[in-house]
């Protein structure tokens, strides 16, 4: 008898995304169809907390799910902090790997710039992201341990639709294998530098990027239901907001 393929695990981050913000938590001024459905056809969170007021020790939290003065990151890390995850941690992604899992991760990282930091000696087989926040200078693009694109003028624009692109191509790729896909969204968080033909009259541009981001968020569930993978597949969209 043939064993049940392991579900798929999609955990997408919106980063700043204050509570309240999203039509289905009662903001009537945007349109977000794709968030909307998920919220209509899932469960939705009333009562959400995350580890610490400040990125990066939020992130190592969920990583890891210990407390953030466990893993020693306590604060929020910057280019070329000398510190980052510690090797000896047990991630998500290297528990997963262990059952099988293909692992990946996108955007945006901030748990160290340094290569023994960086996603792929923390179990992931494959990144594509920013190592910090996009109002930390130089913006730089990793693919696994190297520099790809510095991001100046007009590439930044584009950068989280670069970032689907890959995340498709990675459910592509593994379709027919479990995978966990870690998807971190650079937006809400500013500088909100999104494609200009997402600009509305008498939007926010904070607003013009929650719509703009929920487009792109479709498009990963798109992925999944191109290959019949929805049914078996736990997406999780959650905000982690600072103060």
């Amino acid at each position: 008898m043939n064993q049940p393929r392991l579900p798929n695990i999609v955990w997408i981050w919106a980063d700043n995304l204050a509570y309240g913000d999203l039509p289905s938590y009662g903001n009537d001024r945007i349109q977000t169809p794709v968030l909307d459905q998920m919220a209509a056809e899932g469960v939705r969170f009333m009562q959400y907390y995350i580890a610490h007021t400040v990125c990066s020790p939020s992130r190592a939290a969920l990583l890891t799910g210990r407390q953030p003065y466990r893993t020693g990151i306590v604060d929020v890390l910057r280019p070329d902090s000398p510190i980052g995850m510690p090797a000896d941690e047990l991630t998500l992604a290297e528990a997963l790997r262990a059952e099988g899992y293909a692992t990946a991760a996108f955007g945006k990282w901030h748990l160290g710039d340094r290569v023994e930091y960086l996603p792929l000696q923390q179990g992931f087989d494959h990144y594509l992201g920013l190592p910090y926040s996009m109002d930390m200078l130089p913006t730089v693009l990793y693919r696994g341990n190297e520099i790809v694109d510095e991001l100046k003028g007009d590439r930044v624009q584009n950068v989280t639709e670069r970032l689907v692109d890959d995340a498709v191509a990675f459910i592509e790729a593994n379709h027919e294998r479990p995978f966990f896909l870690y998807f971190s969204h650079t937006i809400p968080h500013p500088p909100l530098n999104i494609p200009p033909r997402y600009c509305k009259p008498g939007h926010t541009v904070y607003e013009d990027a929650l719509e703009y981001m929920d487009e792109q968020t479709g498009r990963i569930l798109e992925g999944l239901g191109a290959h019949g993978l929805a049914e078996n597949t736990l997406v999780m969209f959650l905000s982690l907001i600072h103060i």
